[in-house]
């Protein structure tokens, strides 16, 4: 893939400031990955668990930071560990 289809992709997923919108994509894109072996959870707010591969046995969570001043390691490290000990329960 180039790099400017790379880059106009990453433009594109980073204006989105919707969740929901956020989440439809992502599910999306694991789907036609990974085919039947992804597992879309359905919307509902933050449990933790946004999707599973069977196969790897592999959690999936996701998230749409809607404030771009967010957008940091820190804030990134926090929300996945918090929804990983979501998920495993």
């Amino acid at each position: 893939m180039s790099d400017k289809i790379i880059t106009d992709l990453q433009t594109q997923v980073e204006s989105i400031h919707n969740s929901r919108d956020f989440e439809r994509l992502v599910n999306e894109l694991f789907s036609r990955i990974y085919g039947t072996d992804y597992v879309p959870t359905r919307y509902h707010g933050d449990s933790g668990l946004d999707g599973y591969i069977s196969s790897s046995k592999t959690l999936v969570a996701k998230h749409c930071f809607e404030n771009p001043s967010e957008r940091n390691t820190r804030a990134i490290l926090k929300k996945a560990r918090e929804d990983l000990g979501k998920a495993i329960k």
